[in-house]
């Protein structure tokens, strides 16, 4: 299966840096959950609340592919630490796909399978001992 992320974000949000450990490309490249699903595209939206953004879901039949936003508040992202970014963008991951997922009922895919093993990867990439060995590379808070 084929799962990206993707951002959208002012850089004081530093998704980009927050994200940095997260490999779900590798980690489901070789899983298969049916053909119901073949793709999943996260794009991770952190922009002033000024533009308006809205979430968007999108399905393509033809490449059988889900398309999602997952929002994210800006002011919150900017008060928070390096921790406190991968923990929000952790449980904003987990909340919106699994109930986008989950009510969209996709037949001849396993659903439980695919958010069992999306918790586990998120949990180990973002939350894990090893979340934070790019810490040191980028201030911990966004400054003028």
């Amino acid at each position: 299966m084929k799962v990206s992320v993707l951002s959208d974000s002012n850089w004081e949000a530093k998704l980009d840096h927050a994200t940095r450990g997260l490999s779900l490309r590798s980690h489901f490249e070789h899983r298969h959950y049916g053909t119901g699903l073949l793709g999943i595209v996260i794009l991770l939206n952190c922009r002033e609340p000024e533009l308006n953004h809205k979430q968007r879901v999108h399905f393509t039949r033809s490449t059988r592919t889900l398309y999602l936003d997952v929002m994210l508040d800006l002011d919150e992202m900017t008060k928070l630490d390096h921790t406190g970014r991968r923990q929000a963008i952790a449980k904003r991951l987990l909340a919106e796909v699994v109930r986008i997922i989950t009510s969209r009922g996709f037949k001849e895919f396993d659903a439980t399978a695919f958010t069992n093993d999306l918790r586990l990867a998120i949990e180990a990439q973002l939350l894990g001992a090893d979340a934070d060995r790019f810490d040191h590379l980028c201030k911990p808070r966004a400054t003028c």
